[in-house]
């Protein structure tokens, strides 16, 4: 993970919980179009 090691340790499971976040959403767009198909 990169820059977590920058931010304060109270901000960094903030930051960790809008990393899997966005990963969701990555995998949600990466799956789909398999789906579709």
């Amino acid at each position: 993970m990169i820059g977590l090691g920058n931010l304060p340790p109270e901000h960094q499971p903030r930051a960790i919980k809008k990393i899997e976040g966005y990963l969701k959403l990555l995998g949600r767009r990466v799956e789909n179009p398999r789906l579709a198909n």
